[in-house]
């Protein structure tokens, strides 16, 4: 059965190299099963740089062979000082807030990501004993109140399932799409931040795993 999902792949470009080739950035085809890639932009200051994603109908190629990881390093190990990809599983995801519940299809937006616009990837990692209780929390509470958040677009939710190269994960992820002007630390968000939010973040195995990015580019069917 395949299983739908993404690449997240990862980039730094190596010291003084401020140009590097889009083809180099966001390679058409570096997997299996490609519907669809993003390529974004980092906006918090935090490396690594790039981030193009992969949408896959199916990740279990990819999942069972590290050769693809490998030729895409070798092609392009001049421009990066380091490659990462994170390989992961589709969840749910929400397209408008009145949504009651997250939807298990589509995987991939409706419409792609306008240029310039932003992407909030949050990862979390729950303590031990406590998968659930993040998984509900996520799907009944928090999901909801984001897609409230003035400028939201969309929510996708991803589980790690593999690494290739060195980055930092998490388990769980929560993508969420913004306009460039948005809401995100005005009085809608911060109503985000719940008891059970607060509670969520402590139980954690560790710090959330926060990343804003700009969308740059676009290849969507």
């Amino acid at each position: 059965m395949a299983v739908p999902g993404i690449i997240m792949r990862f980039a730094q470009p190596r010291p003084g190299r401020d140009e590097v080739p889009e083809s180099s950035l966001a390679p058409p085809a570096p997997a299996p099963n490609v519907e669809a890639f993003y390529m974004f932009e980092e906006q918090d200051g935090l490396q690594p740089k790039y981030n193009t994603t992969y949408f896959l109908s199916d990740i279990t190629p990819v999942l069972n062979d590290p050769e693809f990881y490998n030729d895409d390093v070798k092609a392009h190990s001049e421009q990066f000082a380091s490659i990462a990809w994170e390989v992961c599983g589709f969840l749910n995801g929400r397209d408008t807030s009145e949504a009651k519940e997250l939807s298990s299809e589509p995987h991939i937006l409706p419409k792609p990501p306008a240029i310039g616009s932003t992407l909030v990837s949050n990862g979390g990692t729950p303590g031990p004993g406590w998968e659930q209780d993040y998984v509900d929390w996520y799907t009944t509470e928090h999901s909801a109140k984001l897609s409230l958040v003035p400028g939201w677009n969309n929510c996708r939710r991803y589980r790690h399932d593999r690494t290739y190269g060195e980055v930092d994960v998490a388990t769980y992820y929560g993508w969420n799409y913004y306009d460039a002007e948005n809401g995100l630390g005005g009085p809608v968000w911060q109503d985000s931040l719940t008891g059970w939010t607060i509670e969520v973040r402590k139980r954690a195995a560790k710090p959330n795993l926060r990343r804003v990015w700009k969308v740059v580019k676009t290849n969507h069917p």
